[in-house]
């Protein structure tokens, strides 16, 4: 029981360091798209290079 019950306790750690991973990354494409709005870079470039879509990004003006 002892090794099924590690087993499961690995299987939930490794899945929360792949959300942990996961939402730093949207918040670094996040950040680079509000460096780029500031940098008066056009939606367009930044719709294509952080895949955000124009309302994220106009979200992102607010």
């Amino acid at each position: 029981m002892n090794k099924v019950y590690e087993a499961i306790e690995k299987k939930g750690w490794e899945k929360g360091i792949a959300r942990g991973i996961e939402k730093g990354m949207e918040k670094g494409i996040l950040k680079t798209a509000e460096n780029m709005l500031k940098e008066d870079v056009d939606i367009n470039v930044i719709k294509k290079v952080t895949g955000l879509s124009e309302k994220a990004i106009m979200n992102l003006k607010k």
